[in-house]
Formats: structure tokens, sequence, C-alpha cells
């Protein structure tokens, strides 16, 4: 399957990291020591350091997803104000859950889910249905205000 313009940037991006902040890493890379995916781990587009585990569904505990890393967490006073309109108006969205194990978790939804964890108000999860390459392209047009 062709990558999509989406997976080609994001990949590209990936690269450009590894390239200026983990140069041997790259290095296996490139000698082919190592495959891009295991790479990833290196890069803070794969890593969520400061929230590692979303919030509570009240039995599981969920991860966010690897796609959904790709992208900055809202913080700050965007995050506040998420915040205070879930405590007046609890989770209007569901959150986004795709794939599986160590490879699944929130793809799109990080910081609702935070918030109403924090607030202890319930959250809907639905599972997003579609490929890998589609799992990517739907969070890349979220984050960047193309809608799907």
């Amino acid at each position: 399957m062709a990558m999509s313009e989406t997976g080609k940037y994001l990949q590209s991006r990936l690269i450009r990291e590894l390239m200026c902040e983990h140069p041997e890493a790259y290095k296996k890379v490139v000698h082919g020591e190592m495959t891009l995916k295991q790479a990833g781990k290196f890069s803070k587009y794969y890593s969520a350091p400061e929230h590692p585990k979303a919030g509570k569904d009240k039995d599981n505990e969920l991860q966010y997803h690897p796609f959904a890393n790709l992208f900055p967490m809202m913080e700050g006073e965007q995050y506040e104000a998420l915040k205070a309109d879930i405590a007046a108006n609890g989770v209007r969205e569901p959150v986004l859950l795709y794939g599986n194990g160590d490879k699944g978790g929130i793809l799109e939804g990080r910081a609702r889910s935070k918030a109403a964890t924090e607030l202890d108000v319930p959250c809907h999860y639905e599972y997003f249905h579609g490929t890998q390459e589609e799992a990517l392209e739907y969070v890349y047009k979220q984050k960047n205000g193309g809608g799907v």
C-alpha cells in the first residue's frame, strides 16, 4: 500500500528529528541496524512524557496512541477552558480509541479524557474503524483544522 502525503510528511519529520537530536539512532536506521519504527521510541512525538497514561474509563487505564502523540497535548489556558466546559456541560464528543495492546489507545481526545478523569466526569469512548493510514490521516486532519 502506498504511503499518503500525510504519512510521508510525518515520516520525514521523524527522520529530521532523529538527524538533529538523536544522531546515533539515525545512523542505526541508515545502516539497517534499526527500523524507523524502532527509532520512534527516541522521538518526543511518539511519547507523552508528562501524561504517559490517559484517564480511566473506570475499568481500564488507557494509553495514548502513537499517532495522537505526533501532536502536542493541549495545555495552559486552552486546557483549563476545556476543563471548565467539561465541568459545566460534561464530555459532549466521544473519545476515539484505536488499536489494541501496546499499539493501541486514545487516537483523538486525549485532553477530553484527561479532563474528565480529573473532574470524575463520565466519558464516552468509541472505536475508530479503519486502516492505520486512515487513522493517521484522521488525526492529522483533526489537528490541522480540516475535520473529516
